[in-house]
């Protein structure tokens, strides 16, 4: 083989040597540093629509139907509590002052009225027919306790007791405790139907 065939030949296998070479650095680095992938781009968040519930908010607090029954609800139990705190006086003043065969019957009959007024005062919204079988109820059964024997030892001890709880089983009282249901009843009923009426005009 010739000089110059040697040289091609040799040039040849030099060139290849060091492609391969080169080509084994590439993956070298790469196999060290490798190339981070790309991240994903965040998706785009889209606007949330307005609350449902800012929106039903501000629709009941401008309804009139809802306004008004804040309104008459303030304004009764605003008269609740005066005629509440106007009983109590009446009612110690018969007790403790009043006499005659009235007297016990008509105490009887505002304390009915005053248990009326105070479940109306926690309930205002309750109508006056539930609210007056409530506090008869009630009176019932501080009238059965009675049997017990109990409202006469607490009375004998402190006598805010027996302003509460009484001291003796009467049946009469019943009749009286009704009596004074019927009539605050009826005075409620006709109080907040004019107030309904006021509102509305």
């Amino acid at each position: 083989m010739g000089d110059d065939q040697k040289d091609h030949s040799l040039g040849g296998c030099s060139g290849a040597h060091g492609l391969t070479r080169a080509t084994n650095v590439r993956r070298y680095r790469e196999v060290m540093n490798p190339t981070p992938a790309p991240r994903p781009s965040a998706p785009l968040r889209q606007p949330t629509p307005a609350s449902t519930d800012s929106v039903s908010l501000d629709t009941v607090s401008t309804d009139p139907a809802r306004l008004d029954l804040l309104a008459t609800t303030r304004v009764r139990r605003a008269a609740l509590g005066a005629a509440s705190a106007a009983t109590v006086a009446l009612g110690l003043a018969v007790h403790f002052r009043g006499e005659g065969a009235a007297a016990d019957p008509a105490a009887d009959a505002l304390y009915a009225v005053l248990i009326y007024l105070l479940v109306a005062l926690l309930r205002p919204r309750l109508h006056s027919v539930l609210v007056g079988a409530l506090a008869l109820a009630f009176c019932v059964a501080i009238e059965l306790f009675q049997l017990t024997g109990v409202p006469q030892m607490l009375s004998d001890i402190t006598p805010l007791a027996r302003l509460v709880f009484g001291t003796t089983f009467v049946p009469a009282d019943l009749l009286s405790y009704a009596a004074g249901v019927v009539v605050i009843a009826s005075i409620d009923q006709a109080f907040r139907r004019n107030l309904r009426h006021g509102l509305d005009s």
